[in-house]
């Protein structure tokens, strides 16, 4: 049931009835319930075996020796995690403002992302004062989060080759400078 519900939200339907998450299952409808008291319980549980489901993902591998190549192989990455769970990312976050869980499980996911891109790209961030690297790091997770990739692809109609291309030159640029002083801008 969890699955059948995933793979609706995954196929485009953002708000799957009980009867078409059985007939998916291949449960009877009442099978939908016996574990599940609402569909925002199943939708929960959904989002909580994301994680196992998709665990390839998550993973960003071995970092590569040169810059050029870390910052190509962490957008071709993100995009391609975009692209694949982003329904199910925008349907949690438009629960998030009722549902506590939902809420959680969103920081959750921030929090695992911004700690793989800081340990991905720990060789650039190395020298910073950790200020300045939370600075970068924040930066980098904003970019690349789910809400830009939408925006980006959605709102502005850019391709996910003009999207990799933007997020490539901006996190290069950014990376460039991490060397710079930076003095208190307050």
């Amino acid at each position: 049931v969890i699955d059948a519900y995933v793979d609706l939200v995954l196929e485009g339907d953002t708000a799957p009835t009980p009867p078409a998450i059985a007939d998916r299952a291949g449960v009877s409808r009442a099978s939908v319930f016996r574990y599940f008291a609402s569909l925002d319980e199943l939708r929960n549980a959904a989002m909580g075996r994301v994680f196992d489901r998709f665990l390839g993902l998550f993973d960003l591998g071995e970092p590569p020796a040169t810059r050029s190549d870390r910052i190509v192989a962490f957008v071709r990455s993100r995009l391609r995690f975009h692209e694949e769970l982003h329904p199910l990312a925008l349907l949690q976050r438009r629960h998030a403002p009722t549902s506590d869980l939902a809420a959680a499980q969103i920081e959750a996911s921030r929090e695992l992302l911004a700690d793989q891109l800081a340990a991905f790209f720990r060789a650039d961030l190395h020298d910073l004062t950790p200020a300045r690297r939370d600075d970068v790091v924040t930066t980098i997770a904003v970019l690349t989060s789910v809400e830009s990739w939408h925006q980006s692809t959605h709102s502005h109609g850019r391709t996910p080759a003009q999207t990799r291309r933007a997020w490539i030159t901006t996190i290069t640029a950014l990376l460039a400078g991490v060397a710079i002083p930076q003095g208190d801008p307050s």
